[in-house]
């Protein structure tokens, strides 16, 4: 087992575990983001408490993935896992995204995130990746009788990482 097997399970334990245990504490969510304010509570102060566990999350969950991913890029997309990567490290960086400060710096993160590596996960062919995410966000949207499909979109894609770094281990 190499260093980057250890960092990609590190991330998806890490993933896995704080989205585990928002949703076993408060329900699903409206969105992942939405979670660091689950964690905060209702504190109008600048102190984020338990919030930053949403922080930790997510920028440990971008270092944690940046260089396995990296390793398994062709090199003329090697930029794709970077700025998807800094895009989640942005995301976790600027947690508190109702406040006008961080707000658009988390939202293009987001958005930085997301569409870099749906469109690596295409340029490298992996659609049986992409089919399951899609059909878990469509399972869980469908689930929830709430209709958070924010938060499902969401899990789709970083289930579509997830199964990525689990296909890489397990040699497929």
């Amino acid at each position: 087992m190499t260093l980057q097997d250890i960092s990609s399970i590190c991330a998806v334990l890490l993933f896995c575990s704080y989205i585990f245990a928002t949703i076993y504490k408060f329900g699903i969510p409206k969105s992942i983001s939405d979670t660091y304010y689950l964690w905060r509570g209702e504190k109008n102060d600048v102190n984020p408490g338990k919030g930053l566990f949403f922080t930790i999350m997510m920028v440990g969950c971008g270092f944690l993935m940046i260089f396995p991913w990296l390793s398994h890029s062709p090199e003329n997309i090697q930029f794709l896992p970077f700025i998807s990567c800094g895009g989640m490290i942005f995301v976790g960086c600027a947690c508190a995204f109702k406040q006008t400060l961080t707000n658009t710096v988390h939202f293009t993160s987001a958005g930085i995130w997301a569409s870099s590596a749906l469109v690596w996960l295409i340029m490298t062919s992996s659609w049986r990746i992409i089919g399951v995410g899609i059909l878990l966000a469509i399972i869980g949207y469908l689930a929830d009788h709430r209709n958070h499909l924010t938060f499902w979109l969401e899990i789709a894609v970083a289930s579509m990482q997830i199964v990525m770094f689990i296909f890489w281990l397990l040699k497929f």
